[in-house]
């Protein structure tokens, strides 16, 4: 018999040891995925003291827009009896006040969008060391608090006290520095002409817009169509001017044309924020948006009070569910920071 023939098998290839160079440059060609986007953009610091700010520039600019002859004590008291009296006059005012606080508010938020997308390769940068001895005096602080100054900006040392009398006016000179350097700050350098033109206009007009379209919304709620126009405008102009400014500000206009819509449809379709600054602008958004549809609730009920006057209660619900969500965004923010993290870097979290 004759012996089998085997088939020889062709050789494999013979693959070269792995090198540290060669893994290198194999890892190179592999298209890397874009990073994304750090989610904490705000400084807890900074946002934490500027909530309560916020809130009481809005009380203020309410108090200052009720009338003086009301014959009323507490600032409670007045605003609620000039808004259930001369709700026009009332609501004018208070429009223009808040809408200050609003722009106030929402140039800050668009400094910091600015900076985290002008410097993202600082993301991987170790956070910078603190100095065990630095003392910051309350003015420097308060400052920082208004002015939205990053911690990396200020000076590490402060000058050092001679003790006595030179170092009280040392202290003194810190704390006038620290309030003068308010003008210098973010927030206000960007109010330009050009910054006026390109982001506060059309801000603007698009929270005018939104108001119309929320006053056709009121109608078909149930609005008065014809009787109380006026209330029924200024008070959809209140509730863009809180839900809608300070968004229209950071993100821009959503144009169709423009990618910004984008995250408008994001936000207000999904609800699904992806940084803590959309956080801080989307939450109190909704609430005012809810206070003012759940405001309604007691117009109907056979109380027989002067407060369930058109537009009352949906002011008030308005102010109360924009406090809310504005508190409620806070501690979302603060309860994402693990204990121990640089409150100030933004650096993404750890999972």
């Amino acid at each position: 018999m004759a012996p089998k023939t085997t088939k020889a098998r062709p050789a494999a290839k013979a693959t070269p040891p792995s090198t540290p160079a060669a893994a290198s440059t194999s890892s190179s060609k592999v298209p890397s995925t874009p990073a994304k986007a750090p989610r904490s953009l705000i400084p807890l610091q900074h946002y934490g003291a500027r909530v309560p700010l916020q809130l009481a520039a809005l009380f203020f600019a309410l108090s200052t827009s009720s009338s003086r002859h009301v014959p009323r004590t507490t600032p409670q008291a007045r605003i609620l009896h000039s808004l259930i009296e001369d709700p026009v006059a009332f609501l004018g005012s208070a429009c223009a006040m808040v809408a200050v606080v609003q722009v106030w508010f929402g140039v800050w938020c668009k400094g910091i969008l600015d900076q985290a997308q002008q410097q993202p390769s600082e993301n991987d940068k170790p956070p910078p060391r603190k100095e065990v001895g630095e003392k910051k005096s309350f003015g420097k602080m308060f400052g920082e608090a208004l002015g939205g100054v990053r911690p990396t900006a200020r000076p590490r040392t402060l000058p050092e006290s001679g003790g006595g009398r030179g170092g009280g006016l040392e202290a003194l000179r810190v704390e006038v520095r620290a309030v003068v350097r308010l003008c210098a700050s973010p927030s206000f350098q960007t109010l330009t002409h050009e910054h006026v033109k390109q982001t506060l206009m059309p801000a603007v007009t698009t929270t005018i817009i939104l108001a119309f379209v929320i006053h056709v919304v009121a109608f078909t709620l149930g609005a008065p169509l014809i009787r109380s126009i006026p209330e029924t405008f200024l008070l959809s102009l209140l509730v863009s001017i809180l839900a809608f400014l300070p968004l229209a500000i950071t993100f821009g206009q959503p144009h169709p044309k423009k990618p910004e819509r984008f995250v408008w449809l994001r936000l207000f379709s999904s609800l699904s924020p992806q940084t803590d600054l959309e956080i801080a602008l989307l939450l109190p958004a909704l609430g005012a948006l809810a206070g003012a549809w759940l405001g309604a609730v007691p117009m109907p009920l056979d109380w027989d009070r002067a407060w369930q006057k058109w537009p009352t209660t949906c002011v008030v619900g308005t102010l109360l569910g924009y406090g809310v969500g504005s508190i409620v965004a806070l501690v979302a923010i603060a309860m994402e920071f693990p204990r121990g993290a640089n409150l100030g870097s933004t650096k993404p979290k750890s999972k």
